[in-house]
């Protein structure tokens, strides 16, 4: 694999918080990429736009927004 396809699934991280492209985390959590985008334009959750053509996703907070989402919630 060279450097710029790694570099494009790669985790970004800053302290304890993980960030993600769309694709990677939506093929993690088996959810088409544009979701993403809809849940964040709809105030759901947050995007980083860290340049132009770079926005990333905080893993938590969407992996949060789908637990919350399921039948009953969390525990």
């Amino acid at each position: 694999m060279n450097t710029s396809q790694n570099n494009e699934h790669s985790a970004v991280t800053s302290g304890p918080r993980q960030f993600l492209k769309a694709r990677p985390l939506a093929d993690r959590l088996g959810i088409n990429p544009r979701t993403l985008f809809r849940w964040a334009e709809s105030g759901r959750i947050s995007k980083f736009k860290i340049h132009q053509r770079l926005v990333v996703f905080d893993v938590a907070e969407v992996e949060r927004l789908i637990e919350d989402s399921r039948i009953g919630g969390r525990n």
